[in-house]
This record gives structure tokens, C-alpha cells and sequence, in this order.
């Protein structure tokens, strides 16, 4: 590994995709860990109530699965000082299965070894049921994007691959695995990702010279993205000299980080293997 890379450094979604995106973002958020006060919206009391939302639904969906009866959730979404919290929980429990076959596994870390690499996922939830693997992720995004950005994105790519690598290292084999996407503003049609043996072994193949490519590379190389329009929902942009202004458009800014609005915790705590 590449001597400026913090030791022991752990490749996940969120900082493949930040390289892909600008490979400068990603050495000034995750190898220099710094900060910079750039507004990222306009209005940051609207973003940062989005984000608490989101979490409060991620909290309480973990809780249902956990075994937390539905009423008691059910009062604590009515409680919740954003209404927006209730309305989703409402949504999610009227067109979701309230009871899935096999077993559960609700917010789940797993990590694995690509290649020497670390590379780990944290899953909103898996389900096991005999030789079936699905991995849900909830989603509370204002504007929902195409099934197609969505399945080029790093998270469409990472989390089966992570799945299935894990279930090879402890050889319990799969018939079926896919990734499921539910969407608060559009509850009742989630996307769903179907991997195969040739899909998983691109995105093996592409993950693996990715990593590989950001150990080999020296400081310097670190380049600022050719896509100008990318430094608009930069947090970096004022120190870039690419703006100081955040965009008009806070929406837009929601859709390029649709997936970035759950944080990623700083620490990765591995769960117990799936059996």
C-alpha cells in the first residue's frame, strides 16, 4: 500500500466513488482528512434537516427489524419533529413485506480482502433464505434517479461484490443474489439489481484495478476532475478556486449525492459471519 494512505486504510463505496468522481476530493477528504468551510447548499438548515431525517427513518426501520413492535415505531415516526419521518415510515410499512422468509440481519458491516485491499460495506439490511441473498437499502431522497446512473454508481457495484466474496471465503455457496433499492418517493416500485457470475466478476475485476490504481499513485497525481460542473457540491470548491457560491439548485445538489446522504460511520465494526 502506498506509504501516504493512512494505515490501516479501508476502501469502501463512498471513497471509490468519491475518487471516480474527482480523485483530488478523494485525497483531500480521505488521506488528508481535511476540512473546508464551503457551504454545500444554499440553504443548510433544508440539507441538514434532510440528513437527520433520513436517519431517524434509517434508525426506526432497524428497530422494526429488530423486533420493536410496529405501533410503538409507528408513535415515535408521529413524534418525530419532521413530518417527512412518519410519511416515509408510513410508506415503508404499507408496501413492504412486514415478514421475510429466512434470516435477517438489519444494519450489517461485512468486510472482506481484495487483492490485500480492505473493502468493506455496512448493509441497511440481508436477507439469507436458502441459498437467496438480497440487500436492501432504504433510500429518502427528494428526486429519484434513472435505474441506469443508479446501477453505475459504486454502491451498485461494492455491496454484491463484498456479499458474494464473503459467502465464497466462508463457502457457502448462492443461487440467487441482488440488490434491492427502495425508494421513499416511490414505495411501491423499488429497483432491483440481479448480479450474476459474469457481472460479479467485472465488478471484481474493475473494484480491484481501481484500488490498485489509487496505491500507485503519488500525491501529485491526485488531479482536480475535468467536469467543472462536479465542483458546484464540492465542499473543496472555495479552496480549488472553482467557486465560493453553493448552487442555486439544492435539489440537484440532493440527486449528485443521493447516495451519500447516510454518513458512513468512522469506525467499521465487523458483525458476527452469516451461517
Amino acid at each position: 500500500m502506498a506509504h501516504f494512505l493512512p494505515i490501516p486504510f479501508i476502501f469502501t463505496q463512498s471513497n471509490l466513488q468519491s475518487f471516480l468522481n474527482c480523485p483530488y476530493q478523494f485525497y483531500l477528504r480521505y488521506v488528508l482528512h481535511f476540512q473546508w468551510p464551503a457551504a454545500q447548499a444554499r440553504d443548510l438548515l433544508q440539507f441538514e434537516a434532510d440528513r437527520l431525517a433520513g436517519a431517524h427513518f434509517h434508525q426506526l426501520v432497524h428497530q422494526l427489524f429488530l423486533g420493536v413492535s410496529l405501533p410503538k415505531l409507528s408513535q415515535m415516526a408521529k413524534n418525530d419533529p419532521d413530518s417527512r419521518v412518519a410519511s416515509w415510515f408510513e410508506a415503508f410499512t404499507t408496501t413492504f413485506p412486514q415478514t421475510l422468509p429466512g434470516e435477517l440481519f438489519p444494519e450489517y458491516t461485512l468486510g472482506v480482502t481484495l487483492g490485500g485491499q480492505e473493502l468493506t460495506a455496512k448493509y441497511d439490511l440481508l436477507q439469507c433464505d436458502s441459498g437467496h441473498f438480497t440487500i436492501y437499502d432504504w433510500k429518502t431522497s427528494r428526486r429519484q434517479p434513472s435505474k441506469t446512473w443508479l446501477a453505475g454508481q459504486m454502491q451498485s457495484r461494492v455491496f454484491p461484490l463484498v456479499l458474494a466474496l464473503h459467502l465464497d471465503e466462508i463457502n457457502q455457496p448462492f443461487t440467487e443474489l441482488r440488490m434491492v433499492y427502495w425508494e421513499a418517493a416511490q414505495p411501491e416500485r423499488p429497483y432491483i439489481f440481479k448480479s450474476t457470475a459474469q457481472t460479479l466478476a467485472e465488478d471484481q475485476a474493475f473494484i480491484l484495478a481501481l484500488m490498485r490504481k489509487i496505491n500507485r499513485l503519488a500525491p501529485a497525481d491526485f488531479h482536480k476532475t475535468e467536469d467543472i460542473q462536479r465542483c458546484q457540491y464540492c465542499r473543496y470548491r472555495s479552496y480549488c478556486n472553482r467557486g465560493t457560491q453553493p448552487p442555486e439548485d439544492d435539489e440537484a445538489f440532493i440527486e449528485a449525492h443521493y447516495l451519500e446522504l447516510a454518513a458512513e460511520p468512522e469506525e467499521v465494526v465487523f458483525e458476527d459471519e452469516i451461517s
